[in-house]
């Protein structure tokens, strides 16, 4: 599952990064861009062995607000205590990227990032 999280966290990070290339250098996405592919190397970090790419494309989710949803998600689904030590920290910072892509993204464009109406 932890394997999972860290999938999605990079590729949230890359749609927002396509997004924010297209936007300019002055948009507010390149930092939550960097966030969410910080966020994914300390998932991977977690992981007993290193991450196998078996959660592919077919499996998410259509935009980066909701594939950061996803990860939240994922990380609800068991208690804390099941998750190796330092997850409580990514969970932390899952939420505030979260957070952040809601206002960067906003409803309208979350799901338009994959070229999505």
């Amino acid at each position: 599952m932890l394997a999972q999280v860290r999938w999605l966290l990079q590729d949230a990070a890359e749609q927002v990064r396509l997004q924010a290339q297209a936007e300019g250098l002055s948009s507010a996405g390149h930092p939550l861009a960097l966030g969410a592919e910080l966020a994914a190397c300390e998932a991977a970090s977690l992981l007993p062995e290193p991450p196998v790419d078996d959660y592919g494309p077919e499996h998410l989710p259509a935009g980066a607000l909701q594939t950061l949803s996803a990860a939240e998600a994922l990380c609800r689904s068991l208690p804390i205590d099941a998750f190796p030590a330092g997850m409580s920290g990514l969970v932390v910072r899952i939420c505030d990227l979260l957070a952040e892509a809601t206002v960067f993204l906003g409803t309208e464009q979350a799901g338009s990032v994959r070229g999505q109406p």
